[in-house]
Formats: C-alpha cells, structure tokens, sequence
C-alpha cells in the first residue's frame, strides 16, 4: 500500500498549516491521520518475524504518542499531563525499537553504554540552549538517553548485520533522533519558527515511515 506514503506526508504538511493558523483541532485530527497511516504501512508490510511485532508496536506507541501530544493545545487543562503522558508513550516505543533491533547487533550493550557518553554531552549542550522547569527537563533528559541508546544499538546492528533492513532502520532512527532535538529547541527555547516546526514534522514521520518501511526486509534476516 505505497499510497500510505504520500497520504502520511501530505497529512502532516496539512497539520503543520493548520498548526500555524492555530487551528488546534483541526491539527490535531490530520496529525492523527498521519500517524495512522505510517502504522497502516507498517500492517500492510508487516513480517511474521518477532522483530517485526515489536516494531509495529513500536509505531503504535509512537502513533498514540502524537495524540497526547497534540492535545496539549487542545485541552490546555490537562495540556501539560497530556504531553508528558505523551513522552512516556514515545520512550515505551523506542523500548521496543531497541529490543527489536538488538538482536542484530553485537554487544547490544557495549553500544547502549557508548550511548550514554554521547546522551551526557547532547543533553547537556540541549540544556543550555532551552528554558524548561524541573519536570520537563528529567522527561526530556530520559527521553533522550533512550532514542540515542536505540540510535546506537541500530549503529550496531548496521555493522554486524549490514542489510536492507538495519540499513533503513537505522536511516529512520537518525531522522527521528534529528526530529526529538528540532522539537526540544523548537518548543522550550526563544528561537522557535514555523519553518523549523515544519522541518522536524518531516524528520519525523520520514523517520517512521523509513522504520515502518524496514519491516518489509526483516523475513531475510531470520535463519
């Protein structure tokens, strides 16, 4: 179903407009339409592979991620618990994109400590350039050190196993990575732009499609 694609990437353009009309709602329902679609793909091209269920569930995760996320405009009430919430739900699918991955990598654990020394010298260079209370910054802090830990064990993986499939996986990863940390300077920083709003949006689903896209390989890693 490639049309998915397309329909993925014009969703979350349509969401970054009506994002900038402050159109709220409206937003909220095409960046849902988007993500559902980049998990639709994943189903169309699902594997019956284990690795592939944990990457679908992965997506799922990240798909209900950008509801809670996107709620924080719409119910400014429970904006704020929302897009924590939403956090959580998008660490728990970088969870499962690490399991799933770590089976192709050597060492999986020699990279998540690596992972740890980049994390502690992103992070601190994302801090100083953002202004976030307590909370906001230990979510942010975790979040972090979970995609770069997944980034590397993918790094891994395209080493020991390189394939179509830890190839586009990894490709994903890095764009998602890229997107977390447009998003973080777009959101808790002074600088923030449409433009870049618009650019991390693309990283982002680019990202997920490229993961989503992976699965259709991960049959020719088994055995």
């Amino acid at each position: 179903m490639v049309i998915l694609i397309p329909l993925c990437l014009c969703s979350a353009v349509v969401y970054v407009l009506e994002y900038r009309k402050k159109a709220y709602q409206s937003a909220l329902l095409f960046k849902t339409l988007a993500s559902l679609f980049f998990v639709l793909y994943a189903l169309f091209t699902h594997d019956r592979a284990a690795s592939a269920d944990l990457i679908v569930w992965g997506l799922v995760f990240g798909a209900l991620a950008d509801v809670f996320l996107g709620l924080k405009r719409v119910v400014p009430k429970y904006g704020n618990a929302a897009y924590l919430f939403g956090v959580l739900l998008f660490q728990t699918g970088h969870i499962a994109y690490l399991i799933a991955i770590a089976r192709y990598a050597k060492q999986p654990l020699l990279w998540i400590l690596l992972s740890f020394v980049f994390s502690f010298f992103l992070i601190r260079w994302i801090m100083s350039q953002i202004s976030a209370d307590k909370v906001y910054r230990l979510f942010g802090i975790v979040y972090i050190s979970v995609i770069t830990a997944m980034n590397f064990v993918a790094i891994g993986a395209l080493i020991h196993t390189p394939h179509a499939f830890t190839g586009m996986f990894q490709a994903g990863a890095v764009f998602f990575l890229i997107s977390d940390i447009l998003l973080i300077l777009n959101t808790f920083s002074s600088h923030s732009s449409h433009r870049r709003h618009m650019i991390y949006i693309m990283f982002y689903y680019a990202g997920q499609l490229l993961i989503a896209h992976s699965i259709r390989h991960v049959s020719e890693m088994i055995g």
